[in-house]
């Protein structure tokens, strides 16, 4: 599998020492990335379009220059929306990254991530944050007790 020229040597010991330069891959490895740069910004998004690709309430979504992601294969796009393209693994579907048009800069899921907890999102965005920061459904706090499984690799 030709990674362009890039190294991918995805070593998870190399994982565990990288904070901001992340290795990273979709949920059955079909696909994997790379950059050596830091993010540019770190967010959670809470717009229709992101919670929908992400099939969850809120997208944490990491920004890189587009030419400092090294893919292993490219993933497959598509276009949800007249102003972005989307990405996701063609094998288990696993959301990679948008990209507006116009920009040199990729959203990167962060939950494909190695060692995604090295990045803390500095910011919220997306049309429905007003209607998330008044719901009355509760955030789980990091204290409570983690289900069984949760975790595990």
């Amino acid at each position: 599998m030709s990674d362009g020229g890039a190294n991918l040597a995805l070593d998870p010991l190399r994982a565990r020492r990288q904070t901001t330069h992340p290795l990273a891959r979709c949920l059955c490895r079909a696909i994997r990335w790379h950059s050596d740069t830091d993010p540019t910004a770190v967010h959670y998004c809470h717009c229709n379009m992101c919670r929908r690709w992400t099939g969850s309430p809120v997208a944490t979504i990491a920004w890189y220059s587009w030419h400092s992601v090294k893919w292993s294969r490219h993933p497959v796009e598509f276009r949800p929306s007249p102003i972005a393209v989307r990405s996701h693994c063609d094998v288990c579907g696993a959301p990679l990254h948008l990209a507006y048009d116009g920009r040199n800069e990729i959203a990167i899921a962060i939950g494909s991530m190695d060692a995604a907890q090295a990045l803390k999102p500095s910011h919220d965005c997306g049309a429905l944050l007003q209607e998330a920061q008044q719901s009355s459904v509760p955030i789980a706090p990091t204290a409570r007790a983690q289900s069984p499984g949760v975790g595990a690799q």
